[in-house]
C-alpha cells in the first residue's frame, strides 16, 4: 500500500500547474524529513545516570561497585572527589569504566558554594592536577555540580545576594571547562524555574539562565510519579522547553533516599515501579531533542531496593 505522500503525487500529477506541483514536493519532503527526524528522536540513545557519593567505594570495594554499574545498565556516574582518596585509585576506576562504556564526571558541591571560594577552589586546583597527570582513558569527561544554596540558612532574607553570587560560581566554573575541554553539568531543582533575577547578569529566569549556561542540566524533579498534577512529566515541561531552544541537554532526575515527604522519593517502593515510571518519562520526552536520559539518585540508595 502507498505512502498517503506518493498517493497524493500520483493522483495530482498533471492536474496542477508547475508551481503548485513543486510546493507540494516541497512541502511532501519537509513532511518526510520531519518524519525521519522523530524516528531518530524515539531511538536515540539515553543517558542513564547516578550519583556515587562515598569515593571511599572505589578504593575499598572498586570491583562491587563496577559490577553494580554494570547490573543498572548505566552509561554515566559522578563521581564525588576527595584529596583522601589517591588519584591512581581514579585513574583505574575510570579506565575501567571507558573500557565498558560508561562516561564518569567529577563530582562535588555544598550548600556553600554558592560565597564560599575555599571549597571551589579546592576542588577546581584538584581537578586540574588530576587531568594534567591522567592519560586520556583516565581523565573525566566533565565536570558535575550539586550546588544548592537555598540550604543556606540566609535563603529567605538574603536570596537575591545568594542567587548573583551562585550565579558568579557558575560563570567561573564553566570558563574553567571551557579551558580543560570538558562537560559542565548541574544539578538543578525543578522549581528554579519560579525564581528570576535581576543583577549583574541581567534580567530573566534563572533556571532558563542556567539551562543556556552550561552544557547539561540535571532537573531535580523528585517525584515518585511520572503522570498526573504534580508528577515528573508536569514540572520539567518549563526545562525541558528552554532546553530545546537552547540546544542544550537536559537529564531527569529522581530520588531513591528516604525523604519527609514521601511522594518526593521511590524509598519503600519497589525496583518495578520505578522501571515502569522512568519508561514513561522515556516515552513521554523522547521526541524532545533536548532530553538526554534519566538519572537515579544515587547508586547506594538505589542499589539497596527491591
Amino acid at each position: 500500500m502507498l505512502h498517503p505522500l506518493v498517493y497524493f503525487s500520483y493522483e495530482t500529477r498533471g492536474k496542477m500547474k508547475k508551481g503548485n506541483y513543486k510546493l507540494v514536493s516541497v512541502v511532501s519532503l519537509v513532511v518526510i524529513l520531519l518524519f525521519l527526524y522523530s524516528l531518530t528522536q524515539e531511538n536515540k540513545e539515553l543517558e542513564r545516570a547516578t550519583w556515587l557519593w562515598d569515593t571511599q567505594l572505589i578504593k575499598e570495594d572498586a570491583e562491587t561497585i563496577t559490577n553494580l554499574i554494570k547490573e543498572k545498565n548505566l552509561t554515566m556516574i559522578y563521581v564525588q572527589f576527595s584529596t583522601d582518596i589517591e588519584m591512581s585509585y581514579y585513574q583505574k576506576f575510570i579506565k575501567e569504566l571507558k573500557l565498558i562504556g560508561v562516561k564518569v564526571h567529577a563530582l562535588d558541591g555544598s550548600p556553600t558554594w554558592a560565597n564560599s571560594l575555599d571549597e571551589e577552589e579546592t576542588f577546581l586546583t584538584w581537578f586540574r592536577t588530576y587531568q594534567q597527570n591522567s592519560k586520556p582513558e583516565e581523565q573525566f569527561e566533565g565536570i558535575h555540580l550539586d550546588v544548592e544554596p537555598y540550604l543556606q540558612d540566609g535563603w529567605e532574607s538574603k536570596q537575591e545576594e545568594i542567587v548573583e553570587e551562585y550565579q558568579a560560581m557558575i560563570k567561573r566554573v564553566n570558563e574553567v571547562s571551557n579551558e580543560l575541554n570538558v562537560v559542565f553539568g548541574l544539578d538543578i531543582p525543578f522549581w528554579y524555574d519560579e525564581i528570576n533575577f535581576y543583577n549583574q547578569f541581567g534580567q530573566g529566569n534563572l533556571a532558563k539562565w542556567l539551562i543556556e549556561t552550561v552544557d547539561e542540566i540535571t532537573i531535580m524533579a523528585y517525584r515518585n510519579f511520572a503522570n498526573g498534577e504534580g508528577g515528573i512529566i508536569e514540572i520539567s515541561q518549563n526545562e525541558i522547553k528552554w532546553a530545546n531552544e537552547a540546544n542544550k541537554k537536559v537529564n531527569i532526575a529522581v530520588e531513591t533516599v528516604e525523604l519527609p515527604e514521601t511522594y518526593t522519593s521511590f524509598y519503600g517502593l519497589s525496583n518495578n515501579y520505578l522501571d515502569n515510571e522512568l519508561e514513561i518519562l522515556r516515552t513521554n520526552f523522547s521526541r524532545d531533542k533536548s532530553f538526554s536520559g534519566i538519572a537515579v539518585h544515587h547508586l547506594i540508595s538505589w542499589k539497596d531496593m527491591e
